[in-house]
């Protein structure tokens, strides 16, 4: 286990030694690669870090994701000069993007949907074009599209000011609005598509998420590990990674803690 960032260094020999030649990486990205409150703009948690993991691929370690971002995520990786040949699961695992076959994991309407609420969500009197401005309005309930380091076309979030209007209220608000664009796809809220609340810390920021279900059952990135056919371990923060590590660990990869979120998670205990 490697608890704190300033060690990240020792990641790559400690993965080099211990995982079989053909064996690739996942890499969480926010709190692990990437700054997870580096909202504008995508930011290296640590100097180092894209470097290390340049020089895990000089060493012909394959390396793929594990992440709620999508398609920006790994653009923005391959031009700081990585390749990620390996597996790749991103928008929270709706997606694997693999050398063996790509999957989607979702209801074959859900990106429709996506794309049918932002822009119906957008034509609303509470909605603001930039996050300054639903900061500093006076009105409660205002709301603006997140950045677009988390959108996809499977999932989407929206941003809200916590100072204003609680975040419970803004669910509901949320599903009030959604549940008719849902209905238009043939879709039902909780069975075929689900909405959550998150809070920043220390920041008035609220984050609306939007993302599918799979008969009632919440996706993430270990749904869709299941048709990851090379071995793999997986490098987390422990943030949203729990079942990720317990797949790993069952597939007979390595897990390995990076700070982060670690030390505030929820799950820290089945994680370590």
């Amino acid at each position: 286990l490697i608890p704190e960032q300033e060690h990240i260094e020792h990641v790559s020999d400690l993965l080099v030694d211990r995982i079989k030649e053909g064996q690739q990486i996942l890499l969480d990205l926010d709190g692990v690669v990437l700054k997870s409150d580096s909202l504008q703009i995508a930011d290296p948690t640590t100097f180092g870090m894209l470097p290390v993991l340049r020089d895990l691929e000089a060493k012909k370690v394959r390396l793929g994701l594990a992440t709620m971002r999508g398609m920006h995520a790994i653009s923005y990786l391959r031009k700081n000069g990585l390749q990620l040949q390996g597996d790749k699961i991103i928008e929270g695992g709706h997606v694997l993007l693999s050398d063996e076959g790509d999957h989607y994991l979702g209801h074959p309407n859900h990106r429709n949907f996506i794309q049918h609420a932002t822009s119906c969500l957008e034509d609303r009197p509470n909605y603001r074009k930039r996050w300054i401005n639903v900061l500093k309005g006076l009105e409660p309930g205002l709301y603006c599209r997140g950045n677009i380091q988390w959108q996809g076309e499977n999932r989407a979030s929206w941003w809200i000011n916590t100072d204003k209007t609680p975040p419970e209220e803004m669910l509901e608000f949320f599903t009030r609005l959604l549940e008719p664009i849902a209905a238009h796809s043939d879709l039902l809220l909780q069975r075929d598509v689900g909405i959550s609340v998150s809070q920043m810390k220390k920041s008035p920021l609220g984050i609306i998420g939007v993302k599918g279900r799979l008969d009632g059952e919440k996706i993430d990135k270990s749904t869709i590990a299941q048709f990851i056919k090379t071995p793999w371990s997986f490098v987390g923060d422990g943030f949203g990674d729990t079942n990720l590590c317990k797949e790993t660990v069952r597939r007979q990869g390595v897990v390995i803690g990076v700070g982060g979120n670690l030390d505030r998670s929820d799950e820290i205990d089945t994680f370590m």
